[in-house]
């Protein structure tokens, strides 16, 4: 309260809404503000430092990034256009209703147990990495070799055991293995990091440039000091969208070349 000019005011409005409780200590109104002033200031986290990119570990989330990108968008479109999304969680809650309200009923439960092997890839990383937030350790290698093991034995099923109707029983390792992988680092000072789908880099994009444009205006018209300081987010989250971008249009060609 000593840091901020609504003190009093928020002082003020304590007491008049504690007072008719009746407390002994509420009794005397200069008791409790002397008490409320004796309280140690607040600690106010700083915000991310300037030297953010002098980070030594951000070089490599950049690489990592776009290559799991890539990964994940070479991934997802070759099971689009064998018709089933894997890393898409909203296009599969979407297709729950629509089989719900046709009464396809064996589709929307199967729909829902991908949505569920995707939530289970990222329990499982939740148990391998712990924390959150992104740091060089040997942790991340044991889930990537993880994700790799479920791709080869979804492989095998595709091209081992022959029939069409085993696929099904394909895709839901291949999105435990998104799971695990869209859930490996979920922050960088404050980035939010996504690999295996768009929509969240994607706004973060258009947010970060619409203020970068408003404080452009700010300071050319006002003459007002910028406010965003997100700007270096961008060297994160635009290789992570070409990433998913490159890697599926691989994917498209290299279905259409095989497929062929």
């Amino acid at each position: 309260l000593r840091k901020t000019r609504r003190g009093p005011t928020v002082f003020v409005f304590i007491y008049l809404f504690t007072y008719p409780l009746g407390s002994s200590s509420l009794s005397n109104p200069s008791s409790v503000f002397d008490e409320i002033m004796s309280l140690p200031p607040l600690a106010i986290p700083a915000p991310p430092p300037g030297t953010i990119m002098e980070r030594k570990d951000i070089s490599w989330l950049i690489a990592g990034g776009f290559i799991l990108a890539a990964h994940a968008g070479y991934l997802n479109v070759i099971c689009l256009m064998d018709h089933q999304a894997v890393g898409h969680t909203t296009g599969l809650m979407g297709n729950i209703a629509v089989n719900m309200s046709n009464q396809a009923w064996a589709s929307s439960f199967y729909a829902f147990f991908m949505v569920t092997c995707f939530i289970t890839g990222a329990f499982v990383t939740g148990l391998f990495a712990g924390s959150h937030k992104f740091h060089l350790d040997s942790r991340y290698g044991l889930i990537i070799i993880f994700e790799s093991l479920l791709l080869l034995l979804a492989f095998a099923i595709f091209n081992v055991i022959e029939g069409d109707e085993w696929n099904n029983w394909a895709y839901p390792f291949v999105a435990i293995a998104s799971g695990m992988q869209n859930a490996m680092c979920t922050t960088f000072s404050g980035a939010v990091i996504r690999t295996t789908h768009t929509t969240g880099t994607s706004t973060d994009i258009g947010l970060i440039l619409g203020q970068w444009a408003r404080d452009v205006s700010y300071r050319k018209w006002l003459k007002k000091k910028p406010k965003c300081q997100d700007q270096w987010k961008l060297k994160i989250l635009l290789p992570l969208w070409f990433g998913y971008l490159f890697g599926a249009f691989i994917g498209a060609v290299v279905f259409q070349v095989f497929s062929s």
